[in-house]
């Protein structure tokens, strides 16, 4: 099995939501604010990067925290 993380941005959500104090719950609303249905246990998985997300989420994940998407993919 491919231990390779599912997503590179996962952790970086993680970071940008605690600094902004945001609950899993606040960061599913906001999706929604965006036409999609993002739930908390599905943003865990993103966060745990054991979840894919698509194009449509990182520009949104990206819009509600004011970054652009290639900055939610930096790994460094």
């Amino acid at each position: 099995m491919n231990s390779i993380p599912q997503n590179l941005c996962g952790a970086n959500i993680h970071k940008l939501r605690i600094n902004a104090n945001m609950t899993l719950a606040d960061l599913s609303a906001q999706m929604a604010q965006h036409d999609l249905v993002v739930d908390e246990t599905e943003i865990a998985r993103i966060e745990a990067r054991q979840s894919t997300i698509t194009d449509k989420e990182l520009l949104a994940f990206a819009k509600i925290f004011a970054i652009t998407p290639e900055t939610l993919i930096r790994t460094t």
